[in-house]
């Protein structure tokens, strides 16, 4: 009886192993997961805002001749005081990849759809340098899940029973700074840098090339709209991309401090 079951739980890891190795691509969203939150202007108040956003992405391509692009729904609110900021919020989104049927046969090829959403939230300090100028530095992260015929032809069922569908989940954690210039109006701009890793909510996979990646975002807000756009290098070189539009909703200020 032993023997028997010796036996199935080698057939049965072995049935694994070989399924995991079969993977060949991972999450199409998580090299464009991390938006830029739009946060209120700082004027001498304590200010707070609730955001919609919608941004359009050029994703990660695991392979040649391959293509990802995605767009984005969301909602988040921002606070800001005069040391501290804190966002949070959620968000949807959708696209196509284009497979290469060449890697592996069981991803099928073509344009297959993936959906999916999750949440996201940022925290960190304000630093005044200048009464117009002004550094943010901090946290973000959001944790996600992917599905529709890409994610299900790209994921391992079998394993997925042992790790209750969580390696389909992926967590992005990011350092951030943000230099931000606001001169008196109804104008400002910043630069922002983060340093985006990205891990399975499973240690079950050894992640792709596109773990981490540097990403730059360059945006502009003009009373309560804010427009940014977004640069992200991977280590193997390649260039992720999106662009969005965020509309703010503000709350009642608090009065000067």
């Amino acid at each position: 009886m032993k023997i028997r079951q010796t036996f199935l739980f080698i057939v049965l890891s072995g049935l694994l192993f070989s399924l995991s190795n079969c993977r060949t691509h991972g999450p199409a969203f998580s090299a464009n997961a991390n938006a830029y939150m739009a946060k209120p202007v700082y004027r001498g108040e304590n200010e707070g805002a609730f955001y919609l956003s919608g941004r359009l992405n050029s994703g990660y391509e695991y392979y040649d001749q391959e293509k990802n692009n995605s767009g984005e729904l969301s909602a988040h609110l921002s606070f800001m005081s005069r040391h501290f900021f804190l966002s949070g919020g959620f968000f949807s989104y959708w696209g196509k990849y284009k497979v290469n049927p060449a890697v592996n046969p069981v991803t099928g090829g073509g344009m297959q759809p993936f959906n999916g959403g999750g949440l996201r939230t940022e925290i960190g300090a304000r630093i005044p340098l200048q009464s117009q100028f002004e550094v943010l530095i901090g946290f973000n992260g959001e944790a996600f899940r992917e599905g529709g015929k890409y994610a299900e032809n790209s994921s391992d069922v079998f394993a997925d029973i042992f790790t209750f569908g969580l390696n389909r989940v992926q967590i992005n954690v990011a350092p951030a700074l943000d230099l931000r210039f606001t001169p008196a109006g109804k104008w400002s701009s910043g630069l922002r840098y983060s340093f985006d890793t990205y891990f399975t909510a499973t240690d079950l996979y050894e992640d792709n090339a596109n773990s981490y990646l540097q990403r730059l975002t360059l945006h502009t807000t003009y009373d309560r709209v804010t427009l940014y756009g977004q640069l992200g290098f991977t280590p193997d070189r390649q260039r992720v991309s999106s662009i969005g539009l965020a509309y703010g909703i503000p709350f009642k200020k608090r009065g000067k401090e």
